[in-house]
């Protein structure tokens, strides 16, 4: 039912490599922790700095078997082996089963890190995995696929025979004003719940191993290619708001 039958409609989108990116990193990435902003990241980190740091991925394999099945990944899912904190909890499974022995396995002179490892798969492999899913999407959807790493349009989406124009509003969730017109419509609604750009992720960078995390350009590329179809139904929804 739509905006002729009196219901407000109102469909919440993101631009789709970022969407992709966070995806992997919320959900797939291994040893991926955040630093807030001014607290040193490296194995240099005191022991306050230390108390500081975020695990950023939910620890278990669903995700990951999901995304290497319908991603069509060769050999599914690997042990990844990493750098981890000794102070971060749910950084991945630490080689020595009875917990972050840094007196067993540290790395660095201060014994900040330890040695970890968990089963999941690559940002390279995950780049590929989309540009599998996404080219066959139109024709042969991936139905079980988590809604994560979805398209935003066609089968399975809020746009699945529905048209962007047939929404009363198509915004991001960072953008103020459309949220605060969204919240109107609440049932228990107060008055700017959308309007004091809160966000899930604290101020500061991502790293890997004590050294800052970029996503390479290739797996940018390669997200670009598979989310083309998408990006162009869907960059005027995005294109000029702060995500």
């Amino acid at each position: 039912m739509w905006s002729d039958s009196g219901i407000y409609t109102h469909a919440i989108v993101r631009e789709p490599v970022e969407r992709l990116i966070s995806a992997y990193v919320n959900k797939l990435s291994c040893g991926l922790y955040q630093v807030p902003a001014g607290r040193d990241g490296s194995e240099l980190a005191s022991r306050e700095d230390r108390k500081t740091w975020m695990s950023v991925a939910e620890i278990g394999t669903y995700y990951a078997k999901s995304v290497a099945k319908y991603g069509n990944i060769p050999g599914g899912t690997k042990t990844l082996k990493f750098k981890c904190p000794c102070s971060l909890p749910g950084s991945g499974r630490v080689l020595d089963k009875g917990g972050p022995d840094c007196d067993r396995y540290a790395v660095g002179g201060n014994k900040s890190f330890t040695k970890c490892a968990c089963s999941g798969i690559t940002i390279e492999q995950f780049a590929e995995a989309m540009l599998y899913v996404y080219s066959r999407w139109w024709t042969e959807p991936a139905g079980n696929l988590n809604g994560h790493f979805r398209p935003q349009v066609g089968k399975s989406s809020c746009f699945d025979g529905v048209r962007p124009e047939d929404y009363d509003v198509v915004s991001t969730i960072g953008d103020t004003a459309a949220m605060r017109k969204f919240s109107e419509h609440l049932p228990s609604h107060t008055l700017g719940l959308w309007g004091d750009e809160r966000s899930n992720a604290l101020e500061g960078r991502l790293y890997f191993e004590g050294k800052p995390w970029k996503v390479p350009a290739a797996v940018i590329a390669k997200l670009k290619e598979a989310t083309r179809d998408e990006r162009s139904i869907l960059h005027k929804y995005y294109g000029n708001q702060k995500q």
